[in-house]
């Protein structure tokens, strides 16, 4: 005899808020698992209804007179008299929706469709069910009476059940997933879902309680209509997103089972069958006529379908774009995988339409209207429609809770309006971000990510504020317009450079960081760039650069909120919000010229010559995947409770990052911890541009001091004398043609870029002209500006 099953619900006394309305109607009964025989001789526990005033007695779910009310219910279970309660839907305003066979109750992974299905209810009361294997969406409902059931894999027999005003009872564990203080309106999903997966929006087979798999197996047994049973198996697997050939193949293994009347046809059957499914489908959505010369009002129409489909279509920048989760390569060459956005094509927006609609076209042969596939000048004109789409506006994908710009909490699945942010959580648990927490609170909360970070060999107090804030600035990335390049320099690989850029891309999204590579020059780092923040990535790293780091295009994506970047393969540019977290990785990391101001650079040194060797107690990636939710809360305890605290450090912005300044910089300083901004200064003294200058003008000063004015001819003239002179002009101005030669034209070019710099109290300055070329000194101008 199999064990009774472990029942799981919360404490039945306190139901979720949610549920509260509910204790006040006089729907409630019990239940007790029972081991019943199906027809089969199968063994199977069930959850009879039982009276809530008399346990032993059967409750009918369509008989009032055998309800009780909730307090009824609660004693008998307190009393073990029934192993949980239930509430009976008839004559109420409740529907649910049932995922059935969908969670593992022993991990409480749950699978991806259920959860994507749970993310669309969009606020739907959900808990599990007291088997553990499944989800139960609640929420209110006043449309006609409905009983679905469609399974999609009936080997786990996982799928959903749908229940609307219809005399069934549901049981109620009070496990909570998620936030839900108030049932919201129901009926708009179910409807979505019977019309999806009926293709209709009615069951075809409404009355006739078949056992599918049976049928499909065995046959339609004696006395039955093959062709009618034939048709609703046909039909029941099409509205399970089944294809006609899949049917067909399925049908082909069982021999004895329904598809044996049409041995030798099969395929045939199943496509004719197959049609008129689709015909039926088809005739329950809206219905657009294409006419000449009307293309505008047809193009309106569809974008109304596309928008009553609940597909997850958005605009961005120049684009229409959809969320796709695709693999990606990681650091080391891992594989990887993560949600990115990709531009809606004419042929998949053909596809979506045609399924979201029925278009007519008039056969003047047939005089008649005839279904048609969406017409590609129709699909054409809509994409073209930049500036004029009705689909939201997307910022960004995020996949853990976030604060919105003005310090709200986001924790709710689905596209927020307030921020332009489609959160997915991908079955994520995530505690309750606190509303209020105090300071202290925050430096625990700190600590706890200190804590995660404890093994790493950390040069100084200011690098590791960088690794914290790279932390922190993934989290928040999407309600800030900038925010600076997190480098990460080590002087031997195996430091744990790309660890900690992973940890930034675990607590943020779940996985492992996005790479790209440098490239042999800027054109293809921009190219690599650009085609990443098209993709929306949440964050994105420039790994093991071997170069010095810089590029005009990552200032921009650095300092710029939009970025005009060329399609690749197209002749064309589109404005993309550039809001990703951007990190570097290298071995000795070298930043140079203008990106200097944007970067903070952390610093590791393990002092060892085998620092991969290492062995440490905790594995900081493991750690985070084992607990996400929790450290993912912590990270933005400190963001909320510097926003709710209402103060404000006095310490200047870190300019170009003034909204990253004051939403990341100051907490960390506020909560005692060093300011990343002081790694700035080792960055510019490790500028190889910087170092050229220094170079020149201490040997400038040396040969020609600071008195005399020469021309570019004059200086290329005194520095063969002088070796240490000659090799420090050839370090900037070296011939292309003849290596070993100082270039008059690229000195001069030279010397005008770098005109008025100020390095150590010295500057190169332009003073007049002789014989028709410019004289340069080298003056004492005072210190510069930090």
């Amino acid at each position: 005899m199999a064990a009774k099953p472990k029942t799981f619900q919360g404490d039945l006394a306190h139901l979720p808020p949610a549920l509260l309305p509910l204790t006040e109607q006089v729907h409630w009964l019990v239940w007790n698992w029972e081991l019943r025989k199906n027809k089969g001789g199968k063994e199977r526990w069930t959850k009879p209804p039982r009276q809530a005033r008399y346990p032993g007695e059967d409750a009918k779910s369509n008989d009032p007179r055998t309800w009780a009310p909730y307090r009824c219910a609660l004693d008998a279970v307190q009393a073990h008299k029934a192993d949980g309660i239930g509430y009976a839907l008839l004559g109420s305003d409740i529907g649910a929706v049932d995922l059935d066979h969908v969670r593992d109750p022993a991990t409480g992974v749950v699978l991806r469709w259920a959860q994507q299905l749970v993310e669309e209810a969009n606020g739907a009361y959900c808990e599990v069910t007291v088997s553990g294997e499944g989800l139960r969406l609640l929420g209110r409902a006043t449309g006609p009476d409905d009983q679905r059931k469609f399974t999609f894999d009936r080997k786990t027999r996982a799928g959903i059940e749908i229940f609307r005003n219809t005399a069934r009872y549901i049981t109620v564990s009070g496990l909570q997933v998620g936030e839900c203080r108030e049932l919201p309106p129901l009926d708009d999903l179910i409807d979505r879902l019977l019309a999806r997966y009926s293709g209709t929006g009615f069951d075809f087979n409404k009355d006739k309680k078949l056992d599918y798999d049976d049928i499909v197996k065995n046959g339609a047994g004696p006395g039955a209509n093959r062709s009618d049973v034939f048709q609703s198996v046909v039909w029941h697997l099409a509205g399970q997103g089944w294809s006609s050939e899949r049917i067909a193949d399925e049908l082909a293994r069982y021999p004895n089972g329904i598809g044996a009347k049409y041995a030798g046809r099969l395929h045939a059957e199943v496509q004719r069958s197959y049609e008129k499914w689709r015909a039926r489908k088809r005739s329950a959505t809206r219905q657009i006529v294409v006419t000449p010369g009307d293309l505008p009002r047809v193009v309106d129409e569809a974008e109304a379908a596309l928008l009553a489909s609940g597909r997850e279509f958005f605009q961005r920048g120049g684009l229409v774009v959809r969320p796709v989760l695709s693999r990606f390569k990681a650091a080391d060459d891992r594989d990887a995988e993560g949600w990115q956005l990709i531009a809606v094509t004419r042929p998949h927006l053909t596809d979506v339409l045609t399924g979201a609609a029925r278009f007519l076209r008039f056969d003047r042969r047939a005089n008649a209207w005839v279904p048609i596939d969406a017409p590609n000048k129709v699909c054409d004109a809509y994409l073209a429609r930049q500036g004029n789409w009705n689909l939201p506006v997307l910022t960004g994908i995020a996949n853990a809770p976030f604060l919105r710009v003005d310090g709200s909490i986001c924790e709710q699945p689905g596209y927020d309006p307030a921020s332009g942010v489609l959160l997915k959580l991908d079955g994520q648990r995530f505690p309750p971000v606190p509303q209020q927490p105090s300071k202290d609170y925050a430096r625990a909360a700190l600590e706890e990510i200190h804590q995660l970070i404890s093994t790493f060999p950390f040069v100084s107090a200011a690098d590791k504020s960088v690794a914290v804030s790279g932390f922190l600035t993934t989290l928040d990335r999407r309600s800030m317009p900038t925010a600076p390049l997190h480098g990460f320099s080590a002087p031997i690989a195996g430091t744990g450079k790309s660890k900690i850029v992973d940890m930034a891309a675990m607590l943020a999204t779940g996985r492992l960081m996005p790479v790209i590579s440098q490239g042999r020059n800027e054109e293809e780092l921009e190219k690599r760039l650009g085609a990443e923040l098209l993709a929306g990535k949440t964050a994105i790293s420039i790994d093991n650069c071997e170069y010095p780091l810089q590029s005009s295009f990552l200032c921009q994506a650095l300092t710029q909120r939009q970025l005009n970047i060329r399609l690749l393969g197209f002749s064309k540019t589109v404005e993309t919000p550039a809001n990703a977290s951007l990190f570097a990785t290298g071995n000795n990391l070298v930043v140079a010229g203008d990106l200097i101001r944007r970067t903070l650079m952390c610093s590791l040194d393990a002092r060892c010559e085998r620092p991969e060797l290492r062995r440490f107690d905790i594995e900081p990636i493991g750690v985070i995947r084992a607990g996400r939710g929790r450290l993912v809360v912590a990270a933005l305890t400190v963001l909320r409770a510097w926003h709710v605290s209402g103060e404000r450090m006095q310490i200047m912005p870190l300019g170009g990052f003034e909204d990253w300044s004051a939403r990341i910089r100051e907490p960390l300083i506020w909560l005692g911890a060093a300011d990343p901004c002081d790694t700035i200064s080792k960055v510019r003294a490790s500028d190889p541009d910087q170092e050229a200058l220094r170079a020149v003008m201490a040997q400038w000063k040396r040969c020609l001091g600071t008195i005399s004015r020469y021309t570019v001819q004059a200086v290329i003239a005194r520095a063969p004398v002088d070796i240490d002179f000659h090799a420090a002009l050839l370090n900037v101005a070296a011939s292309r043609s003849s290596g070993g030669t100082v270039s008059n034209d690229r000195l001069g070019r030279w010397l005008k870029k770098v005109e008025g710099r100020i390095v150590g109290e010295l500057a190169l300055e332009r003073t007049g002209s002789a014989g028709g070329y410019p004289l340069w000194r080298l003056s004492n101008v005072g210190s510069s500006p930090v």
